[in-house]
């Protein structure tokens, strides 16, 4: 059984900041997503592995970092 994963909100929107996504809009734009479904992202749902790896690649961190 897998435990449940985490979302560390702080990371997330710091790791966007950091690499000029100015907004989570602006990071489902450059992913491919539509703004509402990162904003429920941003807000903690957690999203399916190959979407968290778009973020991640967008954000430039490890999927660890944002999700635990």
């Amino acid at each position: 059984m897998q435990d449940r994963l985490t979302f560390d909100s702080v990371e997330f929107h710091v790791s966007r900041v950091r690499n000029h996504h100015r907004s989570t809009a602006a990071l489902a734009r450059a992913i491919g997503i539509s703004p509402s479904y990162a904003a429920q992202i941003s807000r903690g749902m957690i999203p399916p592995v190959h979407i968290r790896a778009k973020i991640a690649a967008a954000l430039g961190v490890p999927e660890a970092r944002i999700w635990q």
